[in-house]
């Protein structure tokens, strides 16, 4: 069976594999970019189609997918701006805290949670906690695509034995787990975030490799999103924490790995800037994401998340953290209005081809600097002509 998808539409969601019944379909990475991409071994693939029937991209182009959304069309959408009352929670989270309230209720009640996080070797993968001591191991945001392996095929597993499950992910991951699941599981909740785009896991490991040989110590912690500065500056802030013992905060002028992300997408992957799970029709019973509208009254800049509720369960866990959060409801017009990439997808960079080849050659930093200098330079240019008229 040839390859179903290109690498410009397939999103990396892992379904295919999870779903082949002879192992036949395996991932591989791009040499340039580094994004893996399902390969098919003819010598034990049975030609059942089911690699392609169940790709979530192909389903959302032809409309085939409603019907793993049945479970949800007797529930219209509300929407909050929501965070948890407690501090030191919120701070060390990426907005206002709520996958952590979300992940104590099923965690609290013998459920499982199956998110992003970082292995020993700092490499982002899914994986399954099942303490709430355990949910700093999920919590943040990671900007790199995360490995899935095998995680779709646990999850069916622990759903077919009863047990309550949370999954979070990008919007592709969870269309994914659906179209890999056969039945509706009453006990299954999931969570995806408002997604700007996945980024490259090579040129993520470039970054880190500098940074490692810079300090001559490997890294043990990646917090994104720092707010030591406040929420609203933290994309550029990252603390970075040493085996050594040390600890660099990165900020806007030498955060790298965020210039390059945030000012020029120069390493998201092609398939994010076609994405098809945008908008308010979503696969997932509640949406999670930065709330940047916030209400005057409550912007004391600690983070704050927008919360979408697709699904009467979705409704129903909501319900179960009221008494541990703050939260005002909102129209769905303020989260077009203030979070871009809950309905638009990102424009990919038409140089990522010749920053990928660059960085072949250079050192991570470098390439960044290059690529980033003329958007500084039309960044300076713009304030000053705004300070003239003012």
């Amino acid at each position: 069976m040839e390859n179903w998808i290109s690498e410009e539409d397939c999103t990396g969601c892992e379904a295919c594999v999870n779903i082949c019944p002879t192992n036949a379909v395996s991932m591989y990475a791009n040499e340039l970019s580094g994004f893996l991409y399902p390969r098919i071994n003819n010598l034990i693939c049975i030609n059942c189609s089911l690699c392609k029937n169940t790709c979530p991209v192909l389903e959302k182009t032809e409309i085939r997918n409603l019907k793993k959304l049945s479970h949800k069309k007797d529930s219209s959408i509300l929407a909050y701006a929501a965070w948890s009352k407690n501090n030191d929670l919120r701070f060390s989270s990426t907005s206002g805290g709520m996958f952590t309230e979300f992940a104590k209720v099923l965690l609290s009640n013998g459920g499982l949670v199956y998110g992003a996080g970082f292995n020993e070797e700092m490499d982002v993968i899914h994986m399954r906690i099942e303490s709430i001591e355990d949910i700093s191991k999920l919590r943040k945001s990671k900007y790199v695509q995360s490995y899935m392996g095998n995680i779709y095929k646990e999850i069916k597993s622990k759903l077919s034995e009863g047990r309550r499950i949370l999954f979070v992910g990008s919007p592709c991951q969870v269309a994914g787990l659906y179209n890999c699941l056969t039945l509706e599981y009453d006990n299954l909740y999931t969570i995806e975030f408002i997604c700007i785009g996945v980024n490259s896991p090579l040129v993520y490991r470039k970054w880190i490799d500098e940074l490692e040989k810079k300090q001559k110590s490997k890294i043990s912690y990646i917090w994104f999103k720092y707010k030591i500065s406040g929420w609203r500056e933290s994309p550029f802030c990252t603390r970075i924490e040493f085996e050594d013992g040390n600890i660099s905060i990165l900020n806007k002028k030498n955060n790298y790995y965020m210039k390059g992300f945030l000012q020029g997408s120069y390493y998201l992957r092609p398939s994010c800037s076609r994405c098809k799970f945008m908008g308010a029709e979503r696969a997932a019973d509640i949406v999670l994401g930065d709330f940047w509208g916030v209400n005057g009254q409550y912007d004391d800049d600690k983070g704050t998340s927008v919360v979408l509720l697709n699904s009467n369960k979705g409704k129903a866990l909501f319900e179960d953290v009221i008494n541990a959060i703050s939260y005002y409801k909102i129209d769905l017009s303020n989260i077009y209005d203030t979070n871009p990439r809950f309905s638009t997808p990102i424009e990919q960079n038409p140089l990522s081809e010749l920053f990928y080849k660059d960085l072949q050659k250079k050192e991570f930093s470098k390439v960044v600097k290059k690529y980033t200098k003329k958007h500084e330079e039309l960044s300076e240019i713009l304030l000053k002509i705004l300070a003239r008229s003012d």
